[in-house]
């Protein structure tokens, strides 16, 4: 089992500090069995740079609010929602002031500097529960509907439309698959053009398509292929 965090903190000390708390609750919670890897960041504008360029896709971050960059952990926080990604957000501070703001964000914690073990735990505990939980949300004629991740076969593009196809339903959304790609956590892969896939849900992959659990097939071409496979051998490592 893997974990990949991004630590946005422009401190050596707090960052190395709270990099070993990782590594020990690693260690004692879940006797080496989970991994976590870490991306360190010392500027909101080099996480939100390299995110954007490599599709980075992380299951929790922690920020620091006092970063030295021309953006605060604040307003990086800010720009990250804006571009759809709902990753769960811890911060890193000293002082209380910020906590309000911080809701605007959806932050899933505070944590005081220095960083205490209790407190890292306890955000790690919590993400437990997030991701079992987690779902893809859409607006219908009858409000916001939430479809679990684990129900999802793939994605379909249809001219302007995605059709959202699960074992017993299909849904459709107006989003374009690069905007899709960039919010979807990482046991979705594109696969052609038009498709995105739920390595979960796969059965088989040969150089033609991808067939899925439930005996539909999706079309896969060769530029995807091997990210595909990849994806799909390493499927373990990127489910929490």
């Amino acid at each position: 089992m893997m974990i990949k965090v991004a630590i946005v903190e422009d401190n050596p000390k707090d960052q190395a500090l709270l990099a070993g708390i990782l590594d020990q609750w690693s260690r004692v919670k879940t006797d080496a069995a989970c991994k976590i890897q870490k991306d360190y960041y010392e500027t909101g504008e080099s996480f939100l740079e390299e995110a954007r360029k490599y599709q980075l896709k992380y299951h929790l971050i922690f920020m620091d609010i006092g970063l030295g960059g021309k953006l605060s952990g604040l307003e990086t926080a800010q720009l990250l929602r804006e571009s759809g990604d709902q990753t769960p957000l811890v911060f890193l501070t000293g002082y209380d002031m910020h906590m309000r703001q911080g809701y605007q964000v959806r932050a899933l914690d505070y944590i005081s500097k220095p960083a205490q073990v209790q407190a890292v735990y306890s955000c790690l505990g919590r993400l437990a529960s997030i991701y079992l939980e987690a779902g893809y949300m859409i607006s219908d004629h009858k409000g916001v509907v939430e479809i679990p991740y684990r129900d999802i076969l793939y994605f379909s593009q249809e001219k302007h439309y995605m059709n959202i196809v699960t074992r017993n339903q299909l849904w459709k959304q107006r989003i374009s698959i690069k905007d899709l790609e960039r919010i979807l956590p990482a046991q979705f892969v594109r696969c052609n053009r038009g498709s995105i896939i739920n390595v979960f849900a796969v059965q088989q992959i040969n150089k033609k398509f991808v067939l899925m659990k439930d005996g539909r097939s999706v079309p896969i071409t060769a530029p995807y292929l091997e990210d595909v496979y990849s994806r799909y051998r390493n499927k373990s490592m990127i489910q929490y």
